[in-house]
């Protein structure tokens, strides 16, 4: 048996065009995104991963969201080149990443909060799924 007779005896969908797949998913509503982007979880992170290293967070964040509002088919990066400093979406799994410089060594982490965990939480109607962060923020709206 083949790879491929294998992987549709596990997956139906495997290799047909009607398959859904995460690309051809109906991407998030903006008040969706704009949720997830602003809520207290998402700038907490960002407030802690990037305060060090750069101060205008707020406004890559701001930008990041008008930018991701205009167009949600594409990955989307807000550079800074002053600090070294990076905000960007990934929209194949709806995940927030910030990279930044620190002693010649770039450190690129994954905010822990996604899109899916946000939607999650909301549907619960409660945040006690995410950890608390050790910072406080009043985020950047």
């Amino acid at each position: 048996m083949g790879k491929a007779k294998r992987r549709r005896r596990i997956d139906p969908s495997y290799g047909s065009k009607s398959g859904r797949s995460r690309a051809s998913a109906k991407p998030p509503q903006d008040a969706t995104i704009q949720g997830w982007l602003t809520s207290p979880q998402v700038s907490a992170w960002v407030c802690e991963t990037l305060t060090i290293s750069c101060p205008e967070w707020q406004e890559m964040m701001k930008r990041l969201l008008q930018e991701l509002l205009e167009d949600k088919n594409h990955d989307h990066i807000i550079h800074n080149l002053l600090y070294r400093t990076d905000v960007g979406v990934n929209v194949s799994n709806w995940s927030l990443w910030a990279s930044f410089h620190e002693n010649n060594i770039i450190h690129a982490p994954d905010c822990p909060y996604t899109l899916a965990t946000f939607v999650d939480s909301v549907l619960m109607g409660s945040d006690a799924l995410i950890p608390s962060t050790s910072r406080n923020s009043k985020g950047f709206s």
